[in-house]
């Protein structure tokens, strides 16, 4: 910590600084130009059709998509839906998937081993 210190001091900077650089005092939030739109999809039909919805979110512009799950289905079937709706999309857009505090951890952990690959931003 104190060499940390002493970096930032011979840089006339502090700590927040030096490892946050991005952080700037006189305007604690940060501008941005872009706004990402994120979009609703719920997950009641098969993997195939919120795949082709979620396609199409994308061709509408949308840069994320949050997808419902755990309505009455096995978090493994919905982790196979997450894998389709990925195929389907690419990596051009972000997914968020909420399962709206209807899954136990062991049931979030089997839905998130089957996801690992998806590259969701978070799971809610």
């Amino acid at each position: 910590m104190a060499i940390l210190n002493a970096i930032a001091n011979s840089k006339g900077s502090n700590l927040l600084d030096i490892l946050h650089p991005s952080t700037n005092e006189n305007n604690k939030c940060e501008k941005s130009l872009e706004v990402q739109i994120c979009a609703l999809l719920d997950s009641n039909e098969s993997a195939a059709e919120v795949a082709n919805v979620a396609a199409a979110l994308v061709k509408e512009g949308f840069s994320a998509i949050k997808l419902k799950v755990a309505r009455g289905r096995d978090p493994v079937q919905d982790g196979m839906l997450i894998q389709e709706v990925r195929k389907k999309v690419g990596c051009q857009i972000i997914i968020r998937v909420d399962a709206n505090q209807n899954w136990t951890f062991e049931e979030a952990m089997k839905f998130a081993t089957l996801a690992k690959d998806c590259n969701l931003q978070y799971i809610e």
